[in-house]
């Protein structure tokens, strides 16, 4: 657990390692990624960083950044440099495996690389010095196996509030849902679980926690809008929160490694709100 709390202290200086790993790696043609292990990746052109991401499988998410019809740095370079005859084979890629800490990688590139392409990202991380070596991070991936874990006993330790009374800072981390018999039945992570715990507690469009507790639970039908199956009927929502109110909810500040954790727990715990633990 101290060394899980260790890497949390110094996850900026982690991260900058890893920026510094993902800029080294060698150029890969987006045709020859086979890996299917979780990782991060780089478009750039001419030099100049462009777009990062992460993916729980880099080969398959490589194929659809780098297919015209569904690539999302494509599209967004189009849009914002309005230029002709650009081909998405003019873009350059490197790509590294991530066992911890994809996702932070990913929010931590975008501020300190001031990659043009991703949006609706900003401010997820705060601008940090960039690191010249890469060796601690090196050290970070080949212990993931014993951190991750450590991590999600730490979350599995925290204290559960009554939901209509849950408080927390606003910070990355994962958040637990107990159900009133006092069952485990969801498994969250967000970059403000505070936010994250207030949108379940809104309405149900934006939130797939009321969405699966309706169905799942309460046995109730999604209505359609505007072409979205996102809704219940005014008393079914009502029924929901009503639920929910009945609820706890502990949570847990993750600085880096929320996404390995959350799918830890997941796979461990197979909550029955969350659909990824029937799919595994």
């Amino acid at each position: 657990m101290r060394d899980w709390r260790a890497v949390q202290a110094k996850s900026d200086s982690l991260l900058s390692e890893g920026i510094f790993r993902l800029l080294q790696a060698p150029a890969a043609s987006p045709a020859s990624v086979r890996e299917a292990w979780p990782g991060n990746y780089l478009i750039s052109r001419d030099s100049n960083p462009l777009y990062i991401g992460e993916a729980s499988s880099l080969a398959a998410r490589i194929k659809v950044q780098f297919d015209e019809k569904r690539s999302t740095f494509y599209k967004n370079y189009l849009k914002i440099n309005l230029e002709c005859g650009v081909e998405i084979t003019e873009f350059q890629l490197r790509i590294v495996e991530t066992r911890i800490g994809r996702k932070e990688i990913e929010d931590f590139g975008i501020v300190n690389l001031g990659t043009s392409l991703n949006r609706f990202q900003l401010g997820k991380r705060q601008p940090a010095a960039m690191a010249a070596g890469c060796a601690n991070w090196d050290a970070l991936q080949d212990r993931a196996a014993e951190l991750i874990p450590a991590g999600a006993d730490l979350c599995l330790e925290q204290s559960f509030q009554p939901w209509r009374s849950g408080r927390t800072d606003a910070t990355a981390g994962i958040y637990l849902i107990k159900d009133p018999d006092g069952q485990i039945i969801y498994v969250g992570e967000s970059s403000d679980i505070f936010v994250r715990y207030q949108t379940h507690s809104g309405t149900t469009y934006f939130s797939a926690v009321r969405r699966n507790l309706g169905c799942d639970i309460l046995g109730y039908t999604l209505q359609a809008r505007n072409g979205k199956k996102r809704y219940f009927d005014d008393h079914e929502d009502q029924a929901v929160s009503d639920y929910l109110g009945g609820c706890s909810i502990a949570f847990c500040p993750v600085a880096l490694g929320r996404y390995e954790v959350e799918e830890f727990l997941i796979r461990k715990l197979r909550p029955v709100l969350n659909r990824r633990s029937k799919e595994s």
